[in-house]
């Protein structure tokens, strides 16, 4: 051992100055903790929190908390640097904690009293509680598997590995950012103004997402029916499958890739639409009659098993689809092909009335390239 460790730190090329200035990194003193709470709540217990400072929950490991009912609030003090405990009367922040006899229901409200302190609360709670949480800063759920969360904020919204049966998110001011897998069965989320919803592997039974001039984007999304509106925001929605409808109410472009499933694109202003298509099954409708460009690609399963009628201003089909341009009318403003395995099933409507549309056909390997860049 003492060999290999000799080996380590002896071998040639090594920048020592620069390891050297690095260790003093390491040995920054850590924030003030200015208060700590430990208690023992029920597995399931309900929290409810009402907070004014970032906050952020966490779930125990479960090799450190065997009985998954180990519950603490970390209250601390980022401004001050110098971890000396403080004292009850030069306190920037406190948390008021209420715990039922049964444990079943634990209250907490976190108060700063100095608006200009750098003040963080670190909660950890078992895995599967349901939250309730009102702040007017910023929230960070990760790893939390219960029944019900319900999070308003006015500031940032961030959440990672977290399965709730029903979720309400909600933020005045912020983003929401959902990273890893966000897995429920009702869904909501909505922001205000310019702010963003940014999701990455969504799984559940229903989804709602909402902005007024902010985008909304994707990663995958395995919801049985999934419902995405925006006014002026932008529409990146990669790898939709099962059910979804699109709505954008004002201008706004729409870039749906990765579709296995059935779609409702509802576009009431002007903008651009962007979308390929691997798999369609039931019946598909896009109308964006306003829109100013639209560009539609369809793997070759589609041409073979659904029935396609598109109504355009000017059609252009590639050369991929040479082999239908039978189907597209002499105006070029009507294109209509018949899947030999459809049997009236599938179906895929497309209208674009002002729009100029331009058809062909991708491969799902070509696909999962284009989303990979």
């Amino acid at each position: 051992m003492f060999k290999l460790l000799f080996r380590a730190v002896a071998r040639p090329g090594v920048n020592w100055k620069k390891l050297h200035t690095s260790i003093p990194a390491l040995c920054k003193p850590k924030p003030r903790v200015i208060q700590n709470f430990k208690d023992n709540v029920h597995p399931s217990a309900h929290i409810k929190i009402k907070s004014n400072v970032f906050t952020t929950i966490d779930s125990f490991s479960i090799h450190a908390n065997l009985n998954c009912d180990d519950f603490q609030v970390n209250l601390f003090d980022k401004s001050s640097g110098a971890d000396d405990g403080g004292c009850e009367e030069d306190r920037k922040a406190e948390a008021f904690i209420c715990v039922d006899d049964q444990k079943e229901n634990v209250e907490v409200n976190i108060q700063k009293n100095d608006e200009n302190a750098d003040i963080l609360c670190e909660m950890h709670i078992p895995h599967n509680c349901s939250i309730i949480i009102n702040s007017t800063d910023s929230v960070s759920i990760a790893r939390i598997f219960g029944n019900i969360l319900t999070v308003r904020a006015e500031k940032n919204i961030m959440l990672r590995t977290v399965r709730f049966q029903n979720m309400l998110i909600s933020t005045e001011c912020g983003t929401v950012t959902a990273e890893h897998v966000l897995l429920g069965g009702v869904i909501k989320i909505d922001t205000k103004d310019s702010n963003c919803i940014s999701l990455g592997n969504v799984i559940g039974a229903k989804m709602f997402c909402k902005t007024d001039a902010g985008n909304i984007s994707t990663k995958s999304c395995f919801v049985e029916e999934s419902n995405f509106e925006t006014n002026t925001g932008n529409l990146t929605l990669n790898n939709l499958h099962k059910s979804a409808k699109v709505t954008a109410n004002k201008k706004s472009n729409i870039d749906i890739r990765g579709l296995r499933g059935r779609v409702q694109v509802l576009g009431k202003s002007t903008g651009n639409l962007n979308m390929h298509m691997s798999k369609i099954i039931g019946e598909s409708c896009i109308n964006c009659d306003q829109f100013k460009n639209a560009t539609v690609f369809v793997s070759d399963s589609i041409l073979k098993s659904v029935d396609i009628s598109v109504v355009s201003d000017c059609i252009t089909l590639d050369e991929s689809l040479e082999k239908q341009s039978k189907g597209l009318s002499s105006d070029k403003k009507k294109f209509d092909s018949k899947g030999k395995k459809s049997k009236g099933k599938n179906k895929l409507i497309m209208s674009t009335k002002q729009a100029a549309m331009k058809m062909g056909t991708i491969s799902w390997p070509e696909s999962i390239l284009e989303l990979k860049c």
